[in-house]
C-alpha cells in the first residue's frame, strides 16, 4: 500500500526549496525526531521535530538528515555500522548515539511504503524524548513525544520498544569501549 501525499499542519514550517532552509548548525542540535514524508508542495521531504516543539518540513531526504546529524556529532557512519554489526549482529539502520545529549536516535518505520522513486520509510526518534507509546492496532502505534508532538507509526509496540532498547544497549556498549 502506498501512502498519500501529505499536507503539513498549519503550525508546521514548510520549506519548498533547499535555499529557503536554515543552515543545519541552527537546528541540528535540537532534533528529537525526523521522518520521511511526501509533500505535495515539494515532493520528498523530511519532517523534522525539534526540542522546542516546532516542526519543520525540509525538502531533503530523511537520509540527508541522518548524515547531517552524524556529521554534526562527528560520527563516521561506516564505523558506526561496523560497531553495530559487532555489538548487535545487525548492520541496517544503526542508531546514532549522542553522548553530549545523553540520548540515542533509533530507527522507526514511519509509513507503510515508499511514495515513489528514491523514497524511504525509515525515520529516527530520540530515545530520551519518548513520553508514551500506545498501541492503536497490532501494527500501529501512537508515540507521544516529550515536546507534545505525536507520531503515528505503522509498527508494533514490541518492534518499537525493541529498537529503542537496542539503541540504548549500543550506546552503553560504545561508552564502555571508550568510543563515546
Amino acid at each position: 500500500m502506498m501512502d498519500e501525499a501529505q499536507q503539513p499542519a498549519s503550525d508546521v514550517i514548510l520549506y519548498r526549496q533547499r535555499g529557503e532552509m536554515p543552515a543545519p548548525e541552527r537546528w541540528i542540535s535540537k532534533v528529537v525526531a525526523w521522518l520521511p514524508v511526501y509533500a505535495e508542495e515539494c515532493g520528498n521531504a523530511a519532517r523534522v521535530l525539534l526540542e522546542d516543539g516546532t516542526e519543520h518540513w525540509f525538502p531533503v531526504t530523511a537520509g540527508w538528515v541522518y548524515r547531517q546529524l552524524a556529521a554534526h556529532y562527528m560520527m563516521d557512519i561506516s564505523a558506526l555500522r561496523r560497531w553495530y554489526q559487532h555489538c548487535m549482529q545487525l548492520s541496517q539502520s544503526p542508531p546514532i548515539p549522542v553522548a553530549p545529549r545523553d540520548l540515542s536516535f533509533f530507527a522507526v518505520k514511519s509509513r507503510s511504503g515508499p511514495y515513489g522513486r528514491n523514497d524511504g520509510v525509515i525515520g529516527y526518534v530520540s530515545d530520551a524524548h519518548v513520553a508514551t507509546v500506545k498501541s492503536l492496532t497490532a501494527r500501529t502505534i501512537q508515540v507521544q513525544l516529550t515536546t507534545g508532538r505525536e507520531l503515528t507509526l505503522p509498527m508494533s509496540r514490541q518492534m518499537f520498544e525493541g529498537q529503542r532498547m537496542r539503541a540504548r544497549v549500543f550506546r552503553h556498549y560504545l561508552a564502555g569501549e571508550g568510543l563515546l
